[in-house]
């Protein structure tokens, strides 16, 4: 299975933006059959896929059916993955409860056998689009989905949203990744997480990727399970024999070998049932059932095959071919250089089989194959180092393909492979494979130009040079891998030692360059960055010799080259001529650095795309064929270093932001004003986000925005705008959500015109809602070329409801203040009302009988003295009510404060003193509520003089400073008065709803200070 994915839901963007982008090359590839490249080559060659196969994309229903359901439970149950479900479950149960996602398993023809997750997932999976078990969901039945499109490309992939080919799928987004027989190689099938677009996890993809590594590596174990227990059984039929057998799977894959190792490394075609075969070396055998149908002993049978010749040919013959294999095994014993040996054989080979040309090819993993050896009877042949593809009909290809001997004509051959032939007047060739510890290395292929073919044991007598060979090759590679992995792990070592010290990611990126240059003897090498959109960066470069290349930032990768072969496929990819390579990266490397081959391979950090690592050769022979899984050792350090790193960062990044939650919730607990904490969260969002301008507005009621907050000279604060056009500010107030713009080029409006004149590059913003109302936004924005990083909205977002709480805060404080206010003011009317009630009414009556009393009293003199007694007790007590009455109007609002102000009111307190008491007020007519206030404060504190203070005297001053009135009473009296008296403590409730304040100063034996401060604007 490919290790990395195509990449390329593009992290970087908003899904709704991918959304959006790939609908609009859905409906133009629907509607006009072709896409501009807004879509990942992947899906591209997918919908091409869908639509050849005849996949309507308005089906509503959108998979077939392929069988029922309880005969998708009875496949599953016979199915090899099915012993694999709970390793399944136990790796995909986690992210899929999170993101309420489906975990599936579908067979290898894209019918879905077993689906897991929550039931009402699966039902709306279900009713939508038929995915349920026993649907079918390859390419061909349901058009692109990450079922089919990853059976269809063997390979990974995620298909998100209106990615799919038809359109009811578009609400849902799938990651699979195919799980392979180790047996044949074959998928066996997928495992899938299949959920809504909305809830898509990012890491879905790489989860999908490993379970199925992890799958296909428990299938490896089980099937060496098998092969030990068989060995172990069938051991006495293989050992001890005169002829040679293998103990061979039902697959045809050898499984155990006599000592000999007669098989080893091959692929056999097996009859059904047993019996004779014809091997790859040409020689003939027997295959025996054994078990139940568990696998075949395969034992050689001796009789000739090939005519014989008359007896002295034969014997000569034989004595060329020993004395040929002496003088090559005497070159392997010696320990020549594989070169030397790959040429004595092509020259015996050819010698001895009457050829007019051979070549010896090395298989490498490319799918080509590289000329190492070669020799001719003109002289002309096959160029050392030439490399052929193996995907057209050649001897090569051939023995590549079935791991067999073979024979070809050459006369029609297509391809470069034909042409060549029919160049050097090769009419037939005969090709014998070379196998190295058990693997198929390459081929010996010897050519005639004769009418007639090359003799019938051809292949025969060319297998036993092989084996040489193969012995010289596993010789020579041993000693060359044992030296090239101490290289290897030393240079990883110092790679990984640097990972576990954390150092900076500048300084490892440059020391891997170096390292991954020098181990693989390339010319330079590199590590770049892949920006958004089709750009990369060069964050470090090496060269063997001379200056290092100059790193470069934003190069435009273009079709065909390394970087766009690495960035649509995430797999590791090779350039081994960039003549003809469009672009500007080709024609630095090709025009101004001479590099003729490069190999690169994917860096993925936490399952997405980040860069890639990079070495260039400017010999005229390629880079070496295992360069690819070489640089992956690498880029898996460099991975978990950045994923280190990353992690580092975000833990610093936390604690900063929680840092500055802190302070900003520490303004608002202390209540600290709206301007402060508008300010204070403004800085901090600058700090956290490390941008040039921030700024907090308030929405108006008429269409306008107010800034009442902001860091950096792009809008002051107080400025009032228009809102309209397409730019964060007003499309925060249209969707009432995050919002974010990632090239102000594009902005409308007098607000985004005015941002672009000053350098704003890019901005984000996050609503600030109180109270569910929308009462305002915050922005963040960049004057540089790079956006805001992902996730800048909900960074933003913990601002914002702090924001919103002190804002919510302000107004509770606010509106309390105003209805105490409004309490006090009512409660100082109702005592006016009073005071008039009691003297227009009950005073004034009280008043007239008084009067008529005396006037009876008079009347009544010279009459009974016991009436006028009478009349005289009642006008006592009338005049008696009279005065406790206007007494009682009094302490309820003073008339004389009513009239005369708090001077006079003041005065009259005075003059009731037993103690001797200096006026100073110097104020006019105050509000009434202030005048109010202070006079019942000078009131109760007279009050505790005359009654606690034993003071002798009393000075009571009152004045306005700065629009406040400022009121003092002193005594020299005992002291020690407490503040928390009722008296006083209704006192200062009533200042503090005026937002004044009342201070005491009562030190034992030091007199009592009672100070007050009232706002006059209150």
């Amino acid at each position: 299975m490919p290790r990395h994915p195509s990449p390329g839901t593009g992290a970087e963007t908003p899904p709704a933006v991918r959304a959006r982008e790939s609908r609009r090359e859905w409906e133009r590839f629907v509607t006009e059959g072709r896409v501009n490249g807004g879509v990942r080559v992947p899906v591209a060659a997918s919908w091409q896929r869908s639509r050849d196969a005849g996949v309507d994309p308005l089906d509503r229903r959108s998979a077939p059916a392929a069988t029922d359901r309880a005969e998708a439970s009875a496949r599953w149950e016979g199915h090899p993955l099915a012993q694999a479900a709970p390793l399944i479950r136990r790796h995909l149960a986690s992210i899929a409860s999170r993101s309420d996602h489906l975990i599936v398993v579908s067979d290898a023809g894209g019918v879905l056998l077993q689906l897991e997750g929550d039931a009402r997932v699966r039902s709306q999976a279900a009713d939508w689009m038929n995915f349920t078990e026993g649907a079918l969901w390859s390419e061909s039945g349901a058009g692109t989905n990450a079922v089919g499109t990853a059976l269809a490309a063997d390979h990974a992939v995620q298909i998100f949203a209106t990615e799919h080919f038809v359109e009811v799928v578009q609400a849902w987004t799938c990651s699979a990744a195919p799980v392979h027989d180790p047996e044949t190689g074959e998928p066996l099938g997928v495992i899938d997480l299949t959920g809504l677009a909305r809830d898509v996890h990012p890491h879905s993809l790489y989860v999908a990727m490993t379970t199925a590594r992890v799958v296909e590596g428990h299938l490896v174990h089980r099937m060496r399970e098998r092969d030990d227990r068989l060995r172990a059984r069938y051991q006495g039929h293989l050992t001890g024999r005169a002829d040679r057998r293998a103990l061979v799977a039902r697959t045809g894959r050898v499984i155990g070998d006599d000592s000999r190792g007669w098989l080893r490394g091959m692929r056999l075609e097996l009859p059904s049932g047993g019996g004779e075969l014809v091997l790859p070396t040409g020689a003939h055998a027997f295959a025996e059932p054994i078990g139940r149908g568990e696998g075949f002993i395969v034992r050689e049978l001796t009789r000739q095959r090939v005519p014989r010749h008359p007896p002295l040919d034969e014997l000569r013959m034989l004595a060329d071919e020993r004395a040929a294999l002496r003088r090559v095994a005497t070159l392997v014993a010696r320990g020549v250089p594989p070169s030397e040996v790959f040429a004595a054989v092509a020259q015996e080979v050819g010698q001895l089989v009457g050829a007019a040309a051979t070549h010896m090819g090395r298989y490498d993993v490319d799918a080509t194959s590289t000329i190492v050896g070669s020799w001719s009877t003109d002289g002309r042949h096959m160029s050392l180092g030439a490399r052929n593809m193996l995907d057209g009909p050649s001897v090569s290809a051939a023995v590549h393909a079935t791991g067999r001997s073979a024979r070809m004509e050459n006369d029609d051959l297509p391809g470069a492979v034909g042409a060549a032939s029919r160049e050097l007047g090769l009419r037939s060739s005969v090709g014998a494979p070379i196998v190295v510890d058990g693997h198929l290395w390459g081929v010996m292929v010897a050519s005639s130009k004769d009418p007639e073919p090359l003799r019938a044991d051809t292949e025969c007598r060319i297998a036993g040079f092989t084996e040489l060979v193969a012995t010289a090759i596993s010789d020579t590679e041993a000693r060359v891998d044992a030296g090239r992995l101490a290289e290897e792990q030393a240079a990883l070592r110092r790679v990984a030692t640097l990972v576990a010290r954390g150092v900076p990611p500048n300084e490892l990126f440059a020391v891997v360059a170096e390292e991954v240059g020098t181990l693989l003897r390339a010319d330079l090498a590199a590590m770049v960055r892949y920006d958004t959109g089709h750009t990369v960066t060069a964050v470090a470069t090496w060269a063997a010799v001379g200056e290092q290349p100059e790193a470069a930032r934003g190069w435009p990768f273009d079709l065909g080259d390394l970087e766009m072969t690495i960035s649509t496929t995430g797999q590791p990819a090779r350039v081994d001529d960039w003549a003809g390579v469009p672009g500007r990266i080709a024609a630095l490397l090709r025009d101004d650095l001479g590099v003729r081959s490069s190999v690169g391979s994917p860096i993925v950090v936490e399952g997405r795309l980040w860069g890639a690592l990079v070495v260039h050769s400017t010999r005229t022979e390629p880079l070496a064929a295992d360069t690819e899984s070489r640089l992956e050792n690498f880029t898996e350090l460099v991975a978990t270093a950045m994923s280190n790193a990353q992690a580092r960062a975000e833990v610093r990044r936390l604690a900063d932001e929680q840092a500055a939650l802190r302070r900003v919730a520490t303004l608002v607990a202390r209540e600290s004003s709206p301007a402060q904490i508008f300010a204070a969260v403004a800085e901090e969002v600058r700090r956290i986000l490390g941008v040039e301008h921030t700024e907090m507005a308030r929405y108006e009621a008429d269409g306008t925005a107010t800034c009442v907050a902001g860091w950096g000279a792009v809008v002051p604060a107080g400025t009032r705008r228009e809102l309209g056009g397409e730019n964060v500010l007003s499309l925060v107030h249209r969707t009432g959500r995050p919002v974010r713009i990632e090239d102000y080029a594009s902005v409308t409006g007098s607000v985004g015109k005015r941002a672009r004149e000053l350098g704003v590059r890019s901005a984000v913003g996050a609503p600030i809602v109180v109270e569910g109302r929308l009462w305002g936004v915050m922005i963040a924005a960049t004057l540089q070329p790079e956006p805001l990083p992902a996730g800048s909205e909900a960074r933003i977002g913990e601002f914002t409801e702090l924001a919103a709480t002190a804002i919510s805060n302000i107004q509770a404080r606010s509106d309390l203040a105003a209805s105490r206010a409004r309490i006090v003011a009512a409660t100082d009317e109702e005592r006016r009302r009073v005071v008039r009630d009691l003297h227009d009414g009950a005073q004034q009556r009280l008043v007239h009988m008084v009067l008529t009393l005396k006037q009876a009293r008079r009347t009544l003199e010279n009459e009974d003295e016991e009436v006028t007694a009478l009349v005289t007790e009642a006008l006592h007590e009338a005049e008696l009510a009279t005065s406790e009455l206007r007494e009682l109007a009094h302490g309820i609002l003073p008339s004389v404060l009513t009239h005369g102000g708090l001077r006079a009111g003041v005065a009259a307190l005075a003059s009731r003193m037993p103690v001797p008491v200096e006026v100073g007020v110097s104020v006019g007519r105050l509000p009434a509520a202030v005048e109010a206030s202070a006079y019942f404060v000078v009131a109760e504190a007279l009050t505790n003089v005359a009654k606690h203070a034993r003071a002798e005297h009393v000075e009571v001053t009152a004045r306005v400073r700065d629009g406040t009135l400022e009121v003092q009473v002193r005594d020299d009296g005992a002291g020690g008065a407490q503040a928390g008296g009722s008296g006083l403590q209704g006192l200062a409730d009533r200042v503090s709803v005026l937002d004044g304040r009342l201070q005491i100063h009562s030190p034992p034996d030091g007199g009592t200070l009672i100070d007050v401060a009232i706002p006059l604007a209150t």
